[in-house]
């Protein structure tokens, strides 16, 4: 009884433990209650944010590793209220153990949220320096791999809008050269791609490719960057390859769809699930790229080789028609344009969509099948194809009197009085858009 007496008479706060209703446990270190939680670990009350970033430094000062995760997880937790945007986090640290890695990644987030509190974030700045320092090269936790989870807690920042400290969970800590600086240079790729910085996007995902060569999803997206900014009305040289690198980008992918899925960055991709670079591509969509960018090159046969297997590949599919159709008009091949396009034709069944670009895409078989009908000089078809158009997207107004295709057509008097309505209801749209916005 009196050793009892003396611990009390020591740590009087322990008394309060005492008092905790069924259900629920106190975790302690030698001079303080640390958190209350719940049997299912949940958090109901936690200690100041400095004196747990204190406890963490010391934690990683004397390598007990347990007590540091556990610690800057308890970090994490005192700096929000929003539980449930950190569940993805606690989970994670569970399915692949933590350690130092999960620690600095928990704690630079801990930061972030404190970024307008500076008197609680200098302890918390000086725990990341240190786990920073721990695990650099020349660190004491130097060669500790990260594990995957280092890249889907980047995920889930980024999906929380915490992208700056996204961006820096691991900038410098991982091996040059490794399948995680691949992943990492990938997560630029997206910051850039959000930020519209086409050149940087570019640049990242060259040297993600240049680290793992052996994924088709890098060369699919780095295909895909490039061709988007070819059409840019200012491209930087930087960005363009006059020997072909869109269309050896595609081509690597092409020969590497069998090892999809199975590499870091390509687990990266899929779990981003960023709204452009994105990991679900199939055949079709490269095939449809590729063939573009071949006949963008002027390598038209080869292109008629790619426009032909996609067409294969997807039948069903008005694009990939159309996407023939433009070949063989480089081809001069006229009659089978008007063949492609009417394929094209057959195979949109559904009814005209009423968004204004998605309207405009459907109806730009029949455009562009009257563009052809005029260009060889059968009036009445033209005329017809163009009304239809018009009548499901007016906006295709605004280019008829500018594309060559029409130039003899150009004084007929029904086609500008098309034109004329086409141009009046597209403005009408627009201004119906801006009343409903």
């Amino acid at each position: 009884m009196s050793t009892v007496s003396e611990i009390f008479r020591v740590r009087p706060w322990l008394g309060k433990v005492l008092t905790l209703p069924a259900g629920y446990r106190a975790v302690l270190d030698f001079h303080n209650i640390e958190s209350i939680e719940t049997d299912a670990g949940e958090h109901v009350w936690i200690i100041d944010p400095s004196m747990l970033a204190h406890l963490s430094r010391s934690a990683l000062k004397e390598r007990r590793l347990a007590d540091l995760e556990r610690t800057v997880n308890a970090l994490l937790e005192s700096t929000t209220t929003e539980i449930e945007s950190l569940r993805p986090l606690r989970q994670l640290a569970r399915r692949w153990g933590g350690g130092p890695w999960m620690a600095y990644a928990n704690a630079l987030t801990a930061l972030t949220r404190l970024k307008h509190d500076e008197g609680k974030a200098v302890e918390v700045r000086s725990l990341v320096e240190d786990l920073y320092t721990a695990l650099s090269p020349d660190g004491g936790l130097a060669g500790e791999e990260a594990p995957f989870a280092i890249t889907e807690n980047f995920t889930t920042l980024y999906r929380n809008h915490w992208r700056v400290g996204a961006a820096e969970v691991l900038e410098g800590l991982l091996a040059p050269g490794s399948g995680q600086h691949a992943a990492l240079l990938f997560q630029r790729a997206v910051l850039a791609s959000d930020a519209g910085d086409h050149a940087g996007t570019v640049e990242a995902l060259r040297r993600s490719v240049a680290i793992e060569p052996r994924s088709p999803t890098l060369w699919f997206l780095l295909g895909t960057a490039l061709l988007e900014a070819s059409t840019l009305e200012e491209t930087p040289t930087v960005l363009l390859d006059p020997a072909g690198e869109i269309v050896e980008a595609f081509d690597r992918a092409l020969t590497l769809l069998d090892v999809r899925d199975t590499l870091t960055v390509d687990h990266c991709v899929r779990a981003l699930d960023h709204r452009y670079l994105r990991a679900d591509w199939t055949l079709v969509d490269l095939l449809r790229k590729r063939t573009v960018a071949l006949r963008d090159v002027g390598r038209l046969d080869e292109a008629l080789a790619s426009a032909n297997r996609l067409v294969a590949a997807a039948p069903d599919e008005p694009r990939s028609w159309e996407i023939l159709g433009t070949v063989l008009f480089e081809l001069s091949r006229h009659d089978d344009v008007i063949n492609a396009y009417s394929a094209a034709i057959g195979c949109s069944v559904q009814a005209p969509p009423e968004h204004s670009i998605l309207a405009r895409h459907f109806a730009s078989p029949w455009y562009n099948r009257a563009a052809v009908y005029a260009l060889l000089g059968q009036r009445a078809e033209a005329i017809a194809d163009l009304r239809q158009a018009l009548a499901v997207a007016p906006s295709w107004a605004e280019v008829v009197l500018f594309d060559e295709r029409f130039k003899g057509l150009t004084a007929d008097g029904e086609l500008q009085r098309l034109v004329e309505e086409g141009r009046a209801a597209a403005q009408a749209c627009q201004q119906q858009n801006l009343d409903d916005g």
